[in-house]
């Protein structure tokens, strides 16, 4: 590849970039003609790259591709456009088994033909623990250049964050239902009050009729407890069949979301878990019954992310790659 240089009296000439043979090392601080290469070898490297799951080991790779020594700071100090691709966090997620993916993917295929009208009957519960000081998200500030750190730029901390509290909650298209303040831990006979006291309540409320609504919990040991179980079947509303490790498709989770920034929005913390109690519960039931429906038409678009990620083929391959190799 030819490239252009200038020379020191500004005179323009072309220079032939020397081919990167094995055994060829970058300078400290390589320069673009020496990084571009072919557009072959770019796309090899971007192909490369793309495939490797951690960033520190795309030295090792393109030693063994194409023969030539890098260092990782200078993969991370090439202009994307010669590396063909950008370096990025990798997210954390709960690692999916592929038991609960299908079961996923089925739950999706079955509900792919529900109306925002199928899904105005459904009921959505979820336990939730607010902090009264510490923030388990990120906390976003806006700084200056070179800022040093100060008082505002800075989220103090506190052993167990100062105090926190459970909540059971619980919405549905026409508004919330009850809240609940969870004392201690959660358990069997106290999820069973619940259902008897505010869930029961929550349904009649916002239903239109209640033996047409669909109430949604998760698989959590207490929620399908031999007890609780009997007890729902005693009940008039249907219990939906959810599917494991699946809260990106509980719209309560967004919910949650909206409360705790609205607590965010207050000038000093709660003196006490008794006084962040009482914000929850205000905040709670100012919760707009607009987000409330927006948040549950959302449904069908959330059930055809699941199925337009297209793993169910994936699925198939990896369940005959087992079989073949059991066989």
């Amino acid at each position: 590849m030819r490239g252009v240089m200038k020379s020191k009296g500004g005179v323009m000439g072309e220079c032939r970039e020397p081919p990167l043979t094995p055994g060829h090392s970058f300078p400290l601080n390589p320069t673009p003609s020496l990084m571009l290469g072919s557009s072959t070898r770019r796309s090899r490297w971007a192909e490369d790259l793309h495939q490797i799951r951690s960033a520190r080991k795309a030295p090792k790779m393109i030693e063994s591709s194409l023969g030539v020594s890098v260092c990782v700071k200078q993969l991370f100090g090439m202009p994307s456009e010669i590396l063909g691709c950008v370096r990025g966090k990798r997210l954390k997620n709960q690692k999916i088994s592929l038991k609960n993916k299908r079961e996923r993917l089925d739950f999706a295929e079955a509900h792919k033909h529900w109306t925002t009208e199928d899904w105005k009957r459904v009921i959505w519960s979820d336990e939730c623990k607010i902090n009264r000081i510490c923030s388990d998200g990120v906390c976003w500030v806006w700084t200056k250049p070179k800022e040093l750190l100060t008082e505002r730029t800075v989220t103090p901390t506190l052993k167990f964050c100062g105090g926190k509290i459970m909540v059971w909650g619980c919405f549905g298209y026409n508004g919330v239902g009850n809240l609940v303040k969870i004392d201690g831990s959660m358990d069997g006979a106290l999820f069973r009050r619940i259902i008897v006291e505010d869930l029961n309540e929550s349904i009649e409320e916002l239903s239109e009729d209640t033996e047409r609504a669909i109430f949604q919990m998760d698989n959590d040991p207490k929620h399908t407890a031999k007890a609780t179980t009997e007890l729902l079947r005693q009940q008039p509303y249907e219990v939906m069949t959810w599917p494991p490790q699946s809260p990106d498709l509980n719209p309560i989770e967004q919910l949650w979301s909206y409360l705790k920034n609205q607590l965010g929005k207050y000038e000093t913390d709660p003196s006490g878990v008794i006084e962040l109690w009482e914000r929850v519960q205000v905040e709670w039931h100012k919760i707009p019954v607009e987000l409330c429906r927006k948040l549950v038409e959302s449904m069908p678009n959330r059930i055809a992310q699941v199925i337009k990620i297209r793993v169910y083929g994936q699925l198939i391959e990896m369940e005959q790659k087992g079989t073949t190799e059991k066989g």
